[in-house]
């Protein structure tokens, strides 16, 4: 397209592609392979050109090399990681390679990355401060603030104690699975009730953080289910033929709040009930 053609039409000391993919999202090598040609494939204009890819979408730690100038880091999700990347500018690019690299460096090692864990003692270290001096005014009103809202939000109520920590990375059948947990625990007593015949569906985006051991607050309650989540009950034996259309309506729904296009079969309530 002209627009993409003439954005690269300049001086740049580097590249920044922000790609709301994965990773390892193949359209990363296609747009990169656009940048590159853009200049008609001059090896000293695009084809040096530092070009640094910030993933997401698939919320996990990665990272990935897609050619001697280009690299893509995601860096995990919820603010549980601080993702720090480093490449030189196409410049010292160009000068570097007007003469031999030292034996111990090579363009690759030129580009950098680590991951921090978004704890207070990891950053601490990370930006070389003591318990002290990392303390800003700004960040202690900010906190401040912060702690009185959730107080007057009474997020700090205390509604349940975990008898050890649950992670949703764990095996289904782990002692400590957090998916186990609610399958084994939580659905049965609230939505089965004894009756064996009957059969959840849930999605793998239902539970999105740890349950730490120790008391249980409102706080750690809305940080592993922080959606209103919607139920759809229905009837005893259903046909997978309405069983699917009824999943498609409850897609639909996400997007678009007017239901009379809803097939005779859906009736909507507070919950959602397909019968």
């Amino acid at each position: 397209s002209d627009w993409f053609l003439n954005a690269l039409n300049s001086e740049y000391d580097a590249i920044l592609v922000l790609a709301h993919m994965d990773v390892r999202d193949e359209l990363q090598a296609v747009i990169l392979e656009a940048i590159r040609g853009s200049d008609g494939g001059s090896s000293l204009l695009m084809g040096t050109m530092p070009v640094q890819f910030i993933s997401g979408h698939t919320h996990y730690r990665g990272y990935q090399q897609l050619d001697e100038y280009s690299t893509s880091i995601e860096a995990g999700r919820y603010l549980d990681t601080v993702g720090f990347t480093s490449l030189p500018t196409h410049s010292s690019i160009l000068h570097a390679l007007e003469k031999p690299f030292p034996t111990n460096q090579t363009p690759n090692s030129l580009l950098q990355h680590v991951f921090v864990n978004a704890s207070r003692s990891a950053l601490q270290i990370f930006c070389q401060k003591n318990t002290t001096s990392f303390d800003t005014p700004a960040g202690l009103n900010l906190s401040a603030t912060i702690a009185q809202t959730m107080n007057d939000l009474h997020l700090y109520n205390v509604v349940g104690c975990a008898p050890r920590t649950y992670h949703r990375e764990s095996p289904l059948t782990a002692p400590d699975s957090l998916l186990g947990l609610y399958l084994h625990e939580i659905l049965p007593r609230m939505f089965i009730h004894g009756n064996a015949s009957k059969v959840v569906v849930l999605g793998t985006g239902l539970l999105r953080y740890a349950l730490f051991e120790g008391n249980v607050t409102m706080t750690d309650v809305s940080s592993i289910s922080s959606f209103n989540e919607t139920l759809c009950l229905l009837e005893d034996r259903v046909e997978g033929t309405r069983l699917l259309r009824c999943s498609v309506v409850v897609r639909l729904m996400s997007y678009c709040p007017n239901t009379s296009f809803l097939p005779r079969a859906v009736l909507v309530t507070n919950e959602m009930r397909c019968v």
